[in-house]
């Protein structure tokens, strides 16, 4: 009796520990997965808005180049500061981020090729504004785009070592769930395995006590008819 209220009891404990493994495991490896895609997601979307002001800056400036109104002129020069600060305000969120060494490191390639930028587009638009036309748009074809077009590049560099990085995050998080579900599986042979050799046990023992009981019940069956026989005997005499 002990040994099967054992061998039950283990059971039992090896499919608790199985189901709240199984449940702890698969909420932790949801959570991570939530945070690498939130994480993911927040970047690319600061990247994506550096990327959207650093050129529209650069649309700025052409469009004040071609501008005859000072009025629109003047709009135009306070959307290309306005952009400046939307360049401003995502890099600082995206320096806030937890970041891979390969990501500062294009971020910062990035940042370098920017402010290089920034110079030769704050010189054009005060050039713009002074009237030299011919000499901005000298300055613009000559220094500007060239830097914009290598501000653009490094910035689509920065976005694929970001989903480098998502892809990383992803596959340590599968590599989790794959010992997960190993140790699972190997949790759940153990307890059949202990349930079949219960099992076995219990049937083995209950075949025992039948044929016992089968044999008691036939010594019984002699004992009764001996006895009949007996009195039978007695009566003829």
């Amino acid at each position: 009796r002990f040994f099967i209220l054992a061998g039950f009891g283990l059971v039992l404990v090896l499919m608790a520990i199985l189901t709240f493994t199984g449940l702890t495991q698969m909420a932790v490896m949801h959570e991570r997965m939530e945070a690498v895609v939130r994480e993911y997601d927040g970047k690319i979307a600061a990247v994506s808005v550096m990327r959207n002001a650093a050129r529209e800056r650069a649309i700025a400036l052409h469009r004040m180049a071609i501008m005859k109104d000072p009025f629109d002129r003047d709009e135009e020069l306070s959307r290309f500061r306005a952009f400046a600060g939307e360049f401003i305000q995502a890099r600082d969120k995206l320096r806030d981020m937890k970041l891979t060494p390969a990501e500062r490191d294009a971020l910062a390639k990035s940042l370098e090729l920017a402010r290089a930028g920034e110079e030769s587009q704050e010189a054009v638009a005060e050039l713009i504004v002074a009237g030299h036309l011919s000499e901005a748009n000298r300055l613009l074809l000559n220094r500007v785009i060239p830097t914009q077009t290598l501000v653009l590049s490094q910035l689509d560099a920065l976005q694929e070592v970001q989903r480098e990085a998502a892809h990383k995050a992803a596959d340590a998080a599968s590599a989790g769930y794959g010992r997960t579900y190993v140790y699972m599986v190997a949790l759940g042979f153990i307890a059949v395995t202990l349930g079949a050799f219960t099992a076995a046990y219990v049937l083995r023992r209950v075949t025992y006590t039948e044929g016992a009981l089968f044999q008691e019940k036939e010594r019984a069956q002699v004992t009764l008819d001996s006895i009949g026989d007996g009195v039978i005997t007695t009566d003829r005499e």
